[in-house]
């Protein structure tokens, strides 16, 4: 059983894909961190990471999921797991 509320978590990691602005991932990040509700270990003074890359998301052939020129994936690992 996985609850998040029950754990903190030890990393994040975004994925940002697609023409966007450093400024506007500083921004994301700084509010993601800023939040009450999300709760960080304090062993790990540098939980959140991001990445970009330039090239849009890309479907596979046959696939049902819209184009979008601009996506984010979040990766997280939190001590709600047992």
């Amino acid at each position: 059983k996985c609850d998040p509320k029950d754990g903190r978590y030890m990393s994040c990691k975004l994925i940002y894909r697609g023409k966007i602005s450093c400024k506007d991932i500083n921004q994301a990040v700084k509010l993601q961190t800023a939040r009450d509700d999300i709760k960080f270990v304090d062993w790990s003074p540098t939980a959140m990471k991001c990445g970009m890359m330039v090239t849009p998301m890309v479907a596979p052939s046959g696939c049902s999921m819209s184009k979008t020129k601009k996506s984010v994936v979040s990766l997280v690992n939190t001590t709600a797991v047992r």
